[in-house]
């Protein structure tokens, strides 16, 4: 424990979605990264973006992605974060959340769609996000079966944009609409428009 994760300016600046022309990119976030050794995969404290998506991509959990993302391309066009910056020493690692590192990740990537994979990333993101929305279970949990996968695929494929918990149940998988948290309670409002 101890490393920090941090993106290029050049990423963010790749993926912003910013409004010329480009189409929003889709925010993955996931609990916490780790690392056998975390701070040897760190460079002054932090992981870099580029190093620790390819770690990502090859790894369990990003093999799961993969269903969801199933092309380069596709991969290449979202972006990923976790719901902390710090990075565990094993993969049993449970660090807390920090949401202001999460919204300013969002603030950043200014999303179309926010993905929460897993049970910290959802309840951080019901609570402090009132933008489109889809929860699914970590990918890497071993009920987790291929047709949730493809059915997240299918969401967020589609240019849907609403608020959507996926349940993986015996031989099924339920959907459930997740409720925005009243304006009071919540520390970023989504832009009718898409984004932040």
């Amino acid at each position: 424990m101890g490393a920090i994760m941090s993106e290029t300016h050049e990423n963010f600046t790749k993926n912003s979605g910013v409004d010329d022309g480009q189409v929003r990119p889709v925010l993955v976030v996931l609990q916490n990264a780790w690392a056998y050794q975390p701070e040897r995969v760190a460079r002054n404290g932090e992981w870099p973006y580029e190093s620790w998506v390819w770690a990502l991509q090859y790894s369990r959990t990003g093999q799961r992605l993969c269903r969801i993302f199933d092309t380069q391309d596709k991969w290449d066009s979202a972006h990923f974060c976790n719901t902390t910056p710090m990075v565990g020493d094993c993969s049993g690692s449970k660090l807390p959340p920090n949401a202001e590192y999460v919204l300013g990740k969002i603030e950043k990537v200014r999303p179309r769609l926010v993905v929460a994979c897993g049970k910290q990333a959802e309840a951080l993101l019901t609570k402090e996000w009132s933008g489109p929305l889809l929860c699914i279970p970590h990918p890497t949990c071993r009920i987790v079966t291929n047709q949730l996968l493809f059915d997240a695929k299918d969401l967020v494929e589609s240019g849907w944009k609403g608020r959507m918990k996926l349940i993986q149940r015996r031989g099924a998988v339920e959907k459930v609409e997740v409720a925005i948290v009243p304006i009071g309670e919540r520390l970023v409002e989504a832009d009718p428009n898409g984004g932040v």
